[in-house]
Parts: C-alpha cells; sequence; structure tokens
C-alpha cells in the first residue's frame, strides 16, 4: 500500500476527494482528519518490482 496515494469522501457521500503524490510541495498545504481503519480490503494483487 503506498501511504501517499488515498481517496476520502464525506459521510453523506455527496463530496470526495484524491489524493496522489504532491506536484508543488513547496506550494501546496493540506489538513487532514484521519482515523486509524479497523478493516482492510486490498482489491489488487500485490505487484513485486
Amino acid at each position: 500500500l503506498k501511504l501517499e496515494h488515498f481517496h476520502c469522501y464525506n459521510e453523506a457521500q455527496t463530496l470526495a476527494g484524491h489524493f496522489y503524490w504532491d506536484t508543488e510541495p513547496e506550494k501546496a498545504h493540506y489538513r487532514f482528519y484521519l482515523a486509524v481503519a479497523k478493516n482492510l480490503l486490498r482489491i489488487d494483487p500485490k505487484i513485486n518490482p
């Protein structure tokens, strides 16, 4: 799993977001409120480089 890539949505599921790598880290500012998941479902198989 990549820590720098995730999807999020609000509880009403009317707004959503997607984050995948920062293209301008010196200009961007983010504020996240995340909670640790109780379960994880991995759909795609792990790829070994």
